[in-house]
């Protein structure tokens, strides 16, 4: 494969993984500016550990910045980011979340009680469009507050006026401990893969098998038989793992690993509109219907 061919790979890979990423961050209200700002921290981290691995000497800015196309004053300014591990939102987060952020803590927007006060549309002072004149600059509040009644963030009341049900911009399913989750999947998945990739001499298990030709009924019967076949397996993995043979050996120093595996079922379209699976028997395809079919080991 050539050069020009495998970075055009490489683009179309990262622009299909980025499509759910975005999703994301629009439902939790996370900006472009933050984002890019992520990615920035993400570059120079890898840039750095590749040179400690490499090189014997600290890596300069001018060694970071060569590597990773940024300009030496970002690259610096990341590393002091990096060193006194910032963790507060930076300024580029979602102009509806920043609104609405400041509709719950700003006291000039707050009731007697210290909760978000009900807002006018229009006018000065407690109005909607002084809230975004504020804090965000928009000179389109009715864009602003469509989003965040979209997200049923704000209500309307039958006087017009405008209050908050919810003082995140993320649906209430949306929970740390999930986003975390979610997180440690994807790295631990890409990892593996990207391993696999540069073709080591012991690769780790791996495997995916599709059909995209399936009707909404026969999809909906075998997800339901893959699920139980799939919490077994999962069931007798959790108990291997979490008892672990006796290692009798007397090596030195000990060095913990880390093993594991992640099992789930993809579906697309991933909603499920399909019907409830009807009674019948799953046969085989016929020979003459061709099957897309994926295996990766």
């Amino acid at each position: 494969m050539t050069a020009d061919r495998l970075t055009a790979a490489v683009w179309g890979a990262l622009g299909k993984m980025l499509n759910p990423l975005a999703r994301l961050c629009f439902d939790s209200g996370v900006g472009y500016k933050e984002f890019e700002d992520i990615a920035r921290q993400a570059f120079v981290r890898v840039a750095l550990e590749r040179r400690a691995s490499n090189e014997s000497r600290p890596s300069t800015d001018s060694d970071v910045a060569m590597l990773t196309g940024l300009s030496r004053k970002h690259v610096a300014r990341v590393r002091e980011q990096l060193a006194n591990q910032r963790t507060e939102a930076p300024p580029g987060r979602h102009r509806a979340e920043r609104v609405l952020n400041a509709w719950c803590h700003d006291p000039e927007f707050q009731d007697d009680e210290g909760n978000p006060a009900s807002l006018s549309l229009r006018g000065d002072g407690l109005s909607w469009g002084s809230l975004v004149r504020k804090h965000s600059g928009d000179p389109r509040p009715r864009t602003l507050l469509r989003e965040l009644e979209r997200v049923k963030a704000v209500a309307r009341d039958a006087d017009g006026r405008l209050r908050v049900i919810r003082k995140s911009y993320a649906p209430p399913t949306f929970g740390v401990d999930a986003i975390e989750d979610i997180a440690q999947g994807i790295f631990d998945h890409l990892c593996t893969r990207l391993h696999n990739l540069r073709d080591p001499p012991l690769p780790l298990y791996q495997r995916r098998i599709v059909n995209a030709e399936l009707t909404p009924n026969q999809a909906a019967i075998l997800e339901r038989n893959m699920v139980v076949q799939l919490d077994a397996t999962a069931e007798s993995l959790d108990g291997q793992l979490n008892n672990p043979p006796t290692d009798r050996s007397k090596s030195g120093g000990r060095q913990d690993v880390r093993l594991g595996v992640e099992i789930h079922v993809f579906r697309d379209p991933p909603n499920g509109n399909s019907p409830e699976p009807l009674s019948i028997p799953v046969h085989r395809t016929s020979a003459g219907r061709r099957r897309k079919r994926t295996r990766d080991r």
